[in-house]
């Protein structure tokens, strides 16, 4: 299903499906076993989930949700 996501002068969209949740929830499990950060304590007090956040959010928002931004 489409979604659409208005946004300060410009809309966002991309496809919402089953499969891409599922995608979504594995990289995300993927990242904590890679981190080993299992809690937000550990999460927020280890350099490395920190230093990954990022690359991992680009990942999804290229790889898996695909974004379309509409000016």
């Amino acid at each position: 299903m489409r979604q659409e996501i208005d946004c300060d002068g410009y809309k966002v969209t991309f496809e919402e499906s089953p499969s891409l949740k599922e995608a979504v929830y594995a990289k995300v499990l993927e990242w904590f076993k890679q981190c080993e950060a299992f809690n937000g304590e550990s999460i927020m007090q280890n350099d490395t989930p920190i230093i990954e956040a990022p690359g991992l959010l680009a990942a999804i928002a290229d790889d898996l949700f695909k974004f379309k931004i509409d000016e």
